[in-house]
């Protein structure tokens, strides 16, 4: 994957910035869509959102320390950890400042060779268990990373979290990895959002299938998802979210489940290694509508001229 030079700088005298919110929609619908169509009631869809901007925030921490802590020529890892209180909310536990970029290459590594989902929640290790509004669920959340190498590009922030949801008379598996670098943001009218790049993996043990969306603005590796996915035996989806709905797309692509044990994410390793190498600074936020062909007959979804 070649990667491009930033040619120019996101302008300072912005208004506004919006905030990030249809992430933490897309968890809400794909619950919904992983369930029969049953639509998620508000209180899970408010602890959604409530959720993924913990996230951000949090996310937002690790960069602000990474800026106040790094040197120049020295590279610098951050990392932030996370617990979630009696009330399921996400709460900063500690916070390191490392020298070198051994312990963020590790962390990332780790993420990319994992490409399973944890069926064994109720006893691994780090899991917490917690209800919500009577939904039940258990929950992993890694520590959030970042790191300044010593030529100045930032990489990271990247979380990634794991989940198990009750729905009914199973349980909803969901394993995801987010980029919060602002080389992914969008600038418009003096107004700027907020756009991570995600994979997430979902399976739902009852409805035999397994869920893997993908949201980038590279049109080039959009394309290449829906070939994989077709190759795979598998169907596309084609949606966008967001205030500006054709500028961060998303492909859902959906396979078969046997619910194995462990259950393995097709590609997870192949997407998980872009979303993490492309997480940097020195990378060219991409501003024009993404191209992503997918033939009609393997694809389904809004038709939004992408």
């Amino acid at each position: 994957m070649n990667i491009k030079k930033i040619q120019g700088r996101i302008p300072m005298n912005i208004k506004k910035i919006i905030p990030f919110t249809f992430a933490a929609l897309s968890v809400a619908g794909a619950l919904s869509a992983c369930s029969d169509n049953k639509v998620v009631g508000a209180d899970e869809q408010a602890n959604s959102v409530a959720v993924h901007l913990e996230e951000k925030e949090i996310a937002s921490k690790a960069a602000t320390l990474l800026k106040e802590s790094s040197k120049p020529n020295v590279a610098t890892t951050v990392i932030v950890s996370r617990k979630l209180n009696e009330g399921g909310i996400q709460e900063i536990a500690s916070t390191q400042v490392l020298e070198g970029d051994d312990a963020y290459n590790r962390a990332m590594n780790d993420i990319i060779a994992v490409d399973t989902l944890n069926t064994s929640y109720e006893t691994a290790e780090g899991w917490r268990h917690y209800e919500y509004s009577g939904t039940e669920s258990y929950s992993y959340y890694r520590d959030v990373y970042s790191m300044q190498d010593e030529n100045g590009v930032t990489y990271g922030p990247i979380h990634s979290y794991e989940s198990a949801v009750k729905m009914g008379d199973g349980w909803h598996l969901i394993k995801s990895l987010y980029c919060w670098n602002e080389s992914k943001w969008f600038t418009s009218n003096d107004s700027v959002f907020e756009f991570p790049e995600y994979l997430t993996a979902y399976e739902h043990e009852a409805y035999g299938k397994i869920d893997l969306d993908y949201s980038s603005r590279d049109s080039l590796v959009l394309n290449q998802f829906v070939e994989d996915c077709i190759a795979d035996g598998g169907t596309v989806f084609k949606s966008a979210m967001g205030i500006d709905t054709q500028r961060q797309p998303e492909l859902r692509c959906t396979l078969p489940s046997l619910h194995e044990n462990p259950i393995r994410i097709s590609r997870w390793e192949k997407y998980a290694s872009y979303v993490i190498s492309n997480c940097r600074s020195d990378v060219v936020p991409e501003m024009r509508i993404p191209k992503v062909y997918c033939p009609p007959e393997k694809c389904d979804g809004l038709n939004l001229g992408w």
